[in-house]
């Protein structure tokens, strides 16, 4: 009876599998990196059920399900591709090397046991094995990185449209200025704002205070646009001699009202005077200019003497139909350039009255002739969520134009005339004295000058009156600069007031923007993760691959795979006692060191079924020409495999 031989060549199988679960994971995690890019950016939408069709299709906890699932499926798969491999070279180790069968039980268990790691001898003589084994253990850590890369975050979205916007219409006046309360000649004395509303002067004084833009209303929730319009502002420039001298004369009649004698010195002790010229003001230095009255005359002083104590120091007046005309409003129908007035004033004898002039006198020797000008902005508007309201931003430009002004544009020179006009100095003991002006409430009043030392008698002010934090709001510039910073933040606060802006007058591309949840997609981790995962696996795959080649047949580590490779009667004599498999396993049977390989028998012949003699042709076993069996066995009964020959 002829014996079954055993059968060399590799089976499908083996290879098919390893290369079948690569591309597998491969696709899972193209798919995995298709799925999530495929929600990239897209809104997170919330569900009221977790467990519907609408829930399973769009909401964010299924996301996370399908995105961990791939995640599971793509390491499962590489996994059991390395796992093939491990299968093919453990069975190489087992044939190049005697091993102990507790180096071997090691070694065919490091796949689903991490114990097997510390056995040294598996590590040493199996270490290829071991390395593909410990990679099937770390694979799975992958699954930790990918799913992370979905992530939920907030995100902001514009869209933009062209519609109308507020504009303040500075032909609507009613609000902000009272006409028939500051039409000259009518308007006597201080016991008036020159027409100028207790709104208006809120407004002011909001705007100096707090030291910004007042908001306005939103046109709607985070919304930002952009506006250029026309409004007007203070120009502040040293003035001309014959104005720089009659501010002089001024700020010296004012110390003279108030020490009822003419000074040695001119008014040295005087940090800030401010005025509005009157019509009789503007007359004097027309005269002054030619000559025909100088203003250093007799009649010249008690006119400016009269306008210091009852226009800025408040002081009983000496007429009681004195005129603080202040800046004087004109109709819009009559709107004329501030600059071409003063221009009429110098070249005629009438004179004029004050269309937007202020004049100051400011740290005992600068002086500015600020002018009531047309100025270009453009700002931008911007939604401040905290206040749900619109806000100018600060960093608005401006222009100063040659343009005719507005009629109602004096109405914010006349506020600020209010505001700025009076007088400040200080005693022998460097106390604060100030006159009518409230420019103590502003940034303007810590560019005023220090005195050197307390008790000096020079200019200035002690440093007792302007603190660090007061000069701090100066921020460095000069008076004149501060002056135009806060007639224009004045304009634009102007924006506040419901009552003087039109919808119908620009229009401007407005810019919302709306806050929701994204998905947020962090594909250079994931790409990553699997590219070292898929290069991992195909080194892992081309060294299986390689060891299907070495080992001629196909392997796997399974129970019917020791069974057919432990078929030795020794190893069965061996273990007589150990048939159950019960631990503790013997240390005689751990150490005992086996190798796979082609069986002999214990008296150096071949070892023979019953049913069969083996034949040799030189009568010991290196001349075996006749089938064999396979197996584990002992290592001296045990001779390395020859691929291609019959054994049983």
């Amino acid at each position: 009876m002829d014996a079954p031989r055993g059968r060399w060549g590799l089976h499908w199988q083996a290879p098919s599998t390893m290369v079948a679960f690569f591309i597998f994971g491969v696709t899972m995690a193209v798919g995995h990196h298709l799925f999530y890019k495929r929600l990239e950016g897209k809104l997170v939408v919330g569900t009221s059920s977790d467990w519907d069709l609408e829930a399973f299709l769009h909401g964010q906890e299924w996301k996370i399900r399908f995105g961990t699932a791939l995640a599971f499926l793509t390491q499962s798969l590489f996994a059991k591709a390395i796992d093939q491999a491990f299968q093919q070279t453990v069975w190489v180790a087992a044939r190049n090397k005697a091993i102990t069968v507790d180096g071997l039980d090691a070694m065919f268990s490091a796949g689903s046991s991490l114990l097997s790691f510390s056995k040294l001898e598996f590590l040493r003589k199996a270490t290829l094995g071991a390395l593909l084994g410990l990679l099937k253990w770390l694979i799975p850590l992958s699954a930790l990185v990918t799913p992370a890369t979905l992530t939920v975050i907030p995100w902001t979205s514009f869209s933009n449209s062209t519609k109308p916007v507020p504009a303040v219409n500075f032909s609507i006046i009613e609000p902000l200025y009272h006409f028939y309360e500051s039409v000259r000649e009518m308007d006597y004395g201080f016991l008036s704002n020159n027409g100028i509303t207790p709104k208006l002067t809120r407004i002011l004084s909001s705007a100096a205070t707090s030291l910004q833009i007042l908001p306005m209303k939103a046109i709607a929730p985070n919304s930002t646009y952009e506006m250029t319009f026309h409004g007007p502002s203070l120009r502040c420039s040293r003035p001309e001699p014959i104005i720089h001298e009659a501010i002089h004369l001024m700020v010296n009649s004012t110390y003279e009202v108030v020490y009822q004698w003419t000074p040695e010195r001119f008014a040295q002790e005087m940090s800030w005077v401010a005025f509005a010229p009157t019509e009789n003001i503007f007359q004097y230095v027309y005269l002054g200019l030619k000559g025909t009255i100088p203003l250093a005359s007799n009649k010249t002083r008690v006119e400016f003497l009269k306008f210091a104590r009852i226009c800025i120091l408040q002081g009983d007046s000496f007429d009681n139909q004195y005129l603080c005309e202040g800046v004087v409003g004109f109709d819009e129908s009559n709107a004329r350039n501030v600059t071409y007035e003063y221009m009429s004033t110098l070249k005629s004898a009438d004179g004029s009255a004050n269309y937007g002039r202020i004049w100051v006198w400011v740290n005992a020797s600068t002086t500015y002739d600020c002018v009531l000008t047309d100025t270009e902005y453009s700002a931008r508007f911007v939604y401040s969520e905290s206040e749900s309201m619109q806000r100018v931003d600060p960093g608005y430009n401006f222009t100063w134009t040659e343009n005719d002004l507005y009629g109602s544009y004096f109405a914010t020179a006349g506020a600020l005339s209010n505001f700025l006009t009076g007088a400040i100095r200080s005693d022998s003991e460097g106390s604060l004295i100030v006159r009518q002006t409230r420019i103590t409430e502003s940034a303007i009043f810590g560019a005023l000058n220090l005195k050197s030392e307390v008790g000096d008698s020079g200019p200035g002010l002690s440093s007792r009156v302007i603190t660090p934090e007061i000069r701090a709001l100066a921020r460095g510039k000069t008076a004149g600069e501060l002056i135009e910073e806060l007639s224009r933040n004045f304009t634009l606060s102007l924006f506040s007031v419901d009552q003087v802006l039109s919808m119908n007058l620009t229009e401007a591309v407005v810019t919302v923007s709306s806050q929701a949840n994204v998905y947020a997609y962090a594909s250079r981790n994931l790409v990553i993760t699997y590219a070292v995962t898929s290069a991992l696996s195909l080194i892992a795959i081309l060294v299986g691959l390689v060891s299907l080649l070495r080992n001629g047949v196909s392997h796997e580590i399974g129970f019917l795979a020791f069974l057919l490779t432990t078929r030795n009667p020794r190893l069965d004599n061996f273990t007589l006692d150990q048939s159950m498999g019960a631990l503790p396993h013997s240390e005689k049977v751990k150490e005992t060191k086996l190798r796979f390989g082609f069986i002999r028998g214990s008296n150096g012949n071949m070892m023979q079924p019953e049913w069969q003699s083996l034949k040799t042709s030189s009568g010991d076993d290196q001349g075996q020409t006749g089938p064999g069996r396979v197996g584990f066995g002992f290592e001296n009964e045990v001779q390395p495999l020859i691929k291609g020959t019959a054994y049983l």
